[in-house]
């Protein structure tokens, strides 16, 4: 029962410390290249993404937790084309440990590829769909559950806001 108060009051903490401002260092400028992996036997437990109307762009901060594994690692190739719809899901028992993703002002939009690994031996389970976790231009927070990780993501864009709004599929381990 102290353990699960002890995450709760921390959670609790991380929200209200995120909603103050950047916490934690950006993975990529406005404009720039974005090359985040966690280290091995990580996965990606927290992402957090502002919008900057006169760049129009985002930049990301990412957290990572142990896992179980995290060997058995895949990059995919881009998936998306500029000003495209896209949803990727991890190959087989990963999930998602790495993104990367480089902007081109033309079309003020980025292309995407993504980094999995399996994180357990047990096939994951029990996966939901979130509500997208971001309005257009403004900030982006997913925290992912102690026992879950992120198994897809799926990106709409609009290009008369030139942003882009995410949903996440999340597994139990």
């Amino acid at each position: 029962m102290a353990s699960v108060l002890v995450k709760l009051v921390t959670l609790v903490a991380m929200v209200m410390v995120s909603e103050s401002g950047p916490t934690f260092p950006w993975v990529n400028e406005y404009d720039g290249q974005m090359d985040f992996k966690c280290p091995d036997k990580q996965i990606i437990m927290y992402l957090s993404s502002i919008h900057d109307d006169q760049r129009e762009d985002r930049i990301w901060e990412m957290l990572c937790r142990t896992a179980e594994f995290g060997d058995y690692c895949v990059q995919s190739d881009y998936v998306n084309n500029f000003d495209q719809t896209f949803n990727y899901t991890c190959p087989g028992n990963k999930v998602l440990t790495g993104i990367s993703s480089y902007h081109y002002d033309s079309y003020e939009d980025r292309r995407f590829r993504f980094t999995c690994c399996r994180a357990s031996k047990r096939w994951l389970s029990e996966c939901y769909t979130t509500d997208f976790v971001n309005e257009w231009d403004l900030k982006l927070t997913l925290f992912v559950p102690e026992g879950q990780a992120i198994k897809s993501i799926y990106s709409i864009n609009d290009d008369t806001r030139s942003d882009r709004r995410f949903k996440f599929v999340l597994c139990n381990l």
